[in-house]
């Protein structure tokens, strides 16, 4: 049994330290930029708007903010998103 989750900081160092970047899902306590993946049918409300990590926001419904939003299909324009707000420094 796992009494508690481990940390992407603790994670990162012991198994990534020699990549560029790092997506995992979940974690969403962390204090770490998020993209929410939010589908009308399993979320009433967005985490957005108390989470102030989410920096963009994938869902099927509008989004009523002005962070960045994409559709299901914008694969592209997030994979682009993401590479320019992490990959470009």
């Amino acid at each position: 049994d796992i009494e508690t989750e481990t940390t992407l900081d603790s994670l990162i160092p012991e198994y990534f330290n020699d990549v560029d970047i790092v997506l995992a899902e979940g974690y969403k306590k962390e204090n770490t930029p998020k993209i929410e993946v939010a589908r009308a049918d399993l979320h009433e409300k967005p985490f957005y708007l108390t989470d102030d990590n989410i920096i963009a926001i994938v869902s099927d419904r509008p989004c009523d903010t002005n962070l960045p939003c994409f559709g299901p299909g914008a694969v592209r324009e997030l994979a682009d998103f993401v590479e320019r707000t992490f990959l470009s420094m």
